[in-house]
């Protein structure tokens, strides 16, 4: 076939190809304006808009396989590297190792001066202890006092925080508290709750379900339990979850697990792995 003939037969395929229906790919779910990024196994990077706010990411390891990547994680949070270099308010469950580092917190106040730390006293007392040039910092920390009711609220450089005072789960294993935070940022409200004994006789006396909660973060250890989903249904109400403290060993059964109540739901499992909801 000459030349000619090429040419002819590939313009006729062009013709051809030019009346074909395009292929249409899924779309992609529409961000709304919030990004979650996993800093940890229950550490959180969450934004929207010029609000950056960092949960439970002052940790220096998770588990055998996610360690390097961890510690690297945690150098660009001290360092102020994207994308944490924005970040003005940091909040803690509680001061347990797996959620806290005293070093980390305050490297990290001392590499954020603009940024603010809600501290429980547990929190506080181990940063005190725990951290050299605390004097340094000091002045970045808001204490958090519950008050009777174990409730708690402040503005963290303009975002509001609702703090919840819960037991630790197990808590006959636990005496310790932990903080049950709701964010509200920008237009959105986030619940963030690391450990926390997720019973209904705790929760109903905040009433969480009345705050109209577009994203849940919630251990798996709650997601996986019998009942969860009607505790969640009646005492939290979130419109997406978040899992999050997913077993290292069996991960794959882990989700599986979840998703049989909570089908819906979202995992993040890996340092700086991001999500916009």
């Amino acid at each position: 076939m000459g030349r000619r003939g090429s040419v002819v037969i590939g313009m006729l395929v062009l013709a051809v190809l030019s009346r074909c229906s395009p292929v249409k790919l899924p779309a992609a779910p529409p961000s709304r304006g919030l990004e979650v990024t996993c800093v940890g196994p229950e550490g959180f990077l969450i934004r929207s808009g010029d609000a950056s706010v960092l949960i439970d990411g002052f940790i220096s390891v998770w588990d055998t396989g996610r360690d390097n990547l961890m510690r690297r994680t945690v150098a660009e949070l001290v360092a102020g590297e994207e994308p944490f270099n924005d970040v003005t308010a940091a909040l803690v469950s509680h001061a347990q190792p797996n959620h806290f580092d005293a070093v980390i917190a305050g490297e990290f106040l001392e590499s954020h001066p603009q940024a603010l730390m809600a501290a429980t006293p547990e929190v506080r007392q181990a940063l005190e202890a725990g951290f050299p040039r605390i004097a340094r910092v000091r002045s970045q920390i808001v204490p958090v006092d519950w008050d009777a009711r174990g409730r708690f609220s402040r503005y963290l450089n303009g975002v509001q925080v609702d703090f919840f005072k819960l037991p630790h789960e197990a808590s006959e294993f636990y005496d310790i508290d932990v903080s049950l935070h709701v964010l509200h940022l920008k237009k959105f409200r986030i619940l963030h709750g690391a450990d926390p004994e997720m019973l209904p006789g705790h929760l109903a006396a905040y009433h969480l379900q009345r705050e109209d909660i577009d994203l849940a973060l919630l251990p798996y250890s709650f997601l996986a339990s019998p009942g969860a989903d009607e505790v969640f249904a009646a005492h939290v109400g979130a419109k997406e979850i978040v899992a999050m403290h997913l077993p290292p060993a069996g991960i794959e059964e882990a989700k599986r697990t979840v998703r049989r109540q909570f089908p819906n739901a979202v995992f993040l499992t890996a340092p700086l792995q991001s999500r916009r909801f």
